[in-house]
């Protein structure tokens, strides 16, 4: 992925959608959402949850989606489910470098005949501090994180994806992160 600042600030709605007892959707997206096609980055782990009841994806389990407008390259949307048995409570990775503009994704691969690429990488999900961090078990070094929309990074080590960060979770964000059991 080729990483370009973009000054334009747009609008976007980050939203918990509980998916089951033990299962919740998180995503951050563009509103007014856009009927066109996508870009889409999907990141799946290879390894099998040892959650027996979530399905698993004929390509590895649930993935993490990164959907990006063709046109103008920027983010559509970011979506994950995290199941209540992967969360952890600490993180020791350094600290962020934050950018307060969102961003470009350019990659020459994605057209109208390959609108996907699927990439194999293991997140940990970890919460802590009214914070919900997504960080590639495998990145993580020099991490900068561009600010999606206020309280909401996608991060980035170099050009590779490794994460995102949701700052100041509201109650109804916890609240529906005790429902389905993740806190």
């Amino acid at each position: 992925m080729k990483i370009l600042i973009d000054l334009y600030k747009k609008n976007y709605i980050r939203k918990f959608e509980i998916e089951g007892n033990d299962l919740i959707l998180i995503k951050v997206e563009e509103e007014p959402k856009t009927d066109i096609w996508n870009y889409h980055y999907i990141f799946r782990s290879k390894e099998i949850s040892s959650n027996k009841s979530i399905v698993v994806k004929e390509n590895g389990i649930l993935p993490l989606d990164i959907a990006i407008n063709p046109y103008d390259n920027t983010i559509s949307y970011i979506k994950f489910f995290i199941i209540n048995n992967e969360i952890k409570t600490s993180y020791t990775g350094n600290n962020f470098t934050y950018i307060k503009n969102n961003i470009k994704v350019i990659n020459e691969k994605l057209d109208i005949d390959h609108m996907y690429m699927e990439i194999e990488r293991k997140f940990d999900y970890i919460i802590n501090d009214n914070e919900l961090l997504v960080i590639s078990s495998s990145l993580g070094k020099k991490i900068i994180a561009y600010e999606i929309v206020e309280d909401n990074y996608i991060l980035f080590e170099g050009e590779e994806f490794c994460g995102v960060l949701f700052k100041n979770l509201s109650n109804k964000e916890v609240k529906a992160l005790k429902q389905v059991s993740i806190l």
